[in-house]
């Protein structure tokens, strides 16, 4: 009933910590003097490379370029939560960088409760849909898909059609 229900999910809120989502406090931004060292300019992308492998494991790396190259350099020789070379990219982390993903579709997949469904067909299951699948049973399913019930007895039977 819908008041057992409250009445569980009240408990369950009192003595459950989230874990996808946090509210309230726990993780506050702190702004100070240090701001403005976050603007940090190198001369070339060796220097970068070598600059971001050198710290921790950042939770994300933006990557601003048209260059194949350069993206295949940065993904096979930096290590961070993520790569941002598009703005639909999940965003999440690894180790000490965060855990999760969320943003745009994957927003709406965290927060979203799948509900598988099946439904089972008039037709039993058929034993050549099963591996291991040969050149027969292929033939068959093509058949059955394609509604030509003819050549479908025809396989059947191990008769051909020529």
């Amino acid at each position: 009933s819908p008041r057992v229900g409250r009445a569980v999910m009240t408990a369950a809120a009192k003595h459950l910590t989230p874990v996808t989502l946090e509210l309230g406090g726990k993780c506050p931004a702190v702004i100070d003097s240090l701001v403005n060292s976050m603007d940090i300019k190198l001369k070339n992308i060796g220097d970068s490379i070598d600059f971001i492998n050198s710290r921790p494991k950042p939770l994300a790396l933006y990557i601003f370029t048209n260059n194949a190259a350069l993206k295949t350099r940065m993904i096979s020789e930096t290590s961070s939560g993520c790569l941002y070379l598009i703005d639909t990219i999940p965003f999440g982390g690894v180790g000490q960088s965060g855990f999760g993903r969320y943003h745009g579709k994957f927003s709406f997949d965290t927060f979203s409760h799948e509900k598988p469904v099946i439904r089972r067909g008039f037709f039993p299951d058929l034993w050549f849909g099963y591996p291991p699948w040969t050149a027969h049973r292929l033939d068959l399913i093509r058949a059955a898909l394609d509604f030509d019930y003819l050549r479908f007895l025809l396989l059947v039977f191990g008769w051909n059609r020529t």
